[in-house]
């Protein structure tokens, strides 16, 4: 983990805001995924996926397709405090039907 996302964490912390999310890039999912944790699936340089648990605490795991050949896609840009910025949004269309951004590693609302 690099340093600059403990310090923007513990200003969150600080300051009252949720901490963003972690990122960890692995070349597959095993066991149970953990909260507050965005796994990028793959090799470092080119991750095909992307998984997390939902936001809204109803413990369902999202998987993203990162493949552009396949759709739906979205995009992942990692930022310089290795939290990722993920495009379009998320809209669950099953299940707890939350529909959110994933920017800078943090979950904001639609």
């Amino acid at each position: 983990m690099k340093p600059l996302y403990w310090l923007r964490r513990g200003y969150r912390w600080v300051r009252g805001q949720a901490p963003p999310l972690r990122t960890l890039v692995v070349e597959e999912l095993s066991g149970e995924p953990e909260a507050g944790v965005i796994y990028l699936l793959g090799v470092d340089q080119k991750p095909w996926a992307a998984a997390f648990l939902c936001p809204c605490g109803c413990g369902s795991l999202i998987e993203l397709n990162l493949l552009p050949e396949a759709r739906p896609c979205w995009q992942v840009k990692r930022q310089w405090d290795t939290t990722v910025t993920l495009w379009p949004s998320v809209n669950r269309l099953t299940g707890c039907r939350s529909h959110f951004w994933l920017r800078r590693g943090l979950i904001e609302l639609v």
